[in-house]
């Protein structure tokens, strides 16, 4: 019985030690000084402007987490706009980080906007983003999860003047990281020229892929578009998988394909 008391004490201790050491970590955390040597860091390293104009909050339960309001990332070298965030959470894993590991729980991304653009001379304004340096190893990542909510994502091609857009773009995935296998989900709205488009999307199923290997594939999906595109009108289309695999460039193994589509062009259905 003593034995039981003494364990209690000393686990209260440890209980009531780490609360302070939360409490100062939250009370200390000072967001002006880290929004500023973010975006000073971005600028060094990208050439780009980021502008945390919402608040950046720490919290440490039930995980620990940062919490980023509205903020806004300019393209190379310019004061546009390239993506917006409404809001953003990240969470860590706690045990990973004992072992000096940083293991990401959950992103969730709320109002993401981005602009991507293919001028006519074939670059792209992610280039510098995506950029690979041949002297660094690959980067290693693992993330729980990803919820992304209410996005909006713009394609212009310039040279060949396409321009498409997604709306209302709802995703939640399962793990992610160099390697990984899980589900998903996702929603939008298309709209876009060459051709016209205006329709639903919706999609869901399994992931898998190796970004080391080059190897991408899923199983069990399930695609939907329902509108209008090019001169077909309230087009219902329903694509099933049981495995899909692209190997290599240009070749693509599937198993079990299912497709089903109606509509009107004119007067023909």
């Amino acid at each position: 019985m003593k034995a039981v008391k003494i364990l209690a004490f000393v686990l209260g201790g440890l209980v009531a030690l780490l609360a302070a050491v939360a409490a100062y970590l939250v009370a200390t955390f000072d967001a002006n000084k880290w929004k500023g040597e973010i975006a000073q860091l971005v600028q060094d390293k990208k050439g780009r402007s980021l502008k945390i104009e919402g608040d950046l909050s720490l919290s440490l339960f039930p995980s620990i987490a940062v919490q980023l309001g509205k903020a806004t990332l300019s393209e190379h070298k310019s004061e546009q706009v390239f993506a917006a965030v409404d809001s953003a959470r990240v969470s860590l894993q706690l045990m990973p980080l004992l072992s000096k590991q940083v293991v990401v729980d959950t992103v969730a991304l709320d109002g993401v906007k981005a602009r991507l653009v293919r001028f006519k001379d074939g670059r792209m304004n992610i280039d510098d983003l995506i950029g690979k340096d041949d002297k660094e190893p690959p980067a290693r990542f693992d993330i729980a999860g990803v919820k992304l909510a209410n996005g909006e994502l713009a394609w212009r091609d310039e040279k060949a003047g396409q321009e498409v857009s997604l709306s209302g773009l709802d995703l939640t995935t399962g793990r992610l990281a160099n390697a990984a296998a899980d589900k998903f989900e996702l929603s939008a709205k298309l709209a876009g020229n060459k051709p016209k488009l205006a329709a639903q999307l919706k999609a869901s199923g399994e992931y898998r892929y190796d970004l080391d290997k080059k190897s991408y594939g899923g199983t069990k999906l399930d695609i939907r578009l329902a509108g209008d595109v090019a001169d077909m009108k309230g087009l219902e289309l329903a694509l099933a998988a049981a495995a899909l695999q692209l190997t290599g460039a240009s070749e693509v193994t599937v198993e079990q394909l299912l497709l089903t589509a109606k509509g009107k062009e004119g007067a023909d259905a």
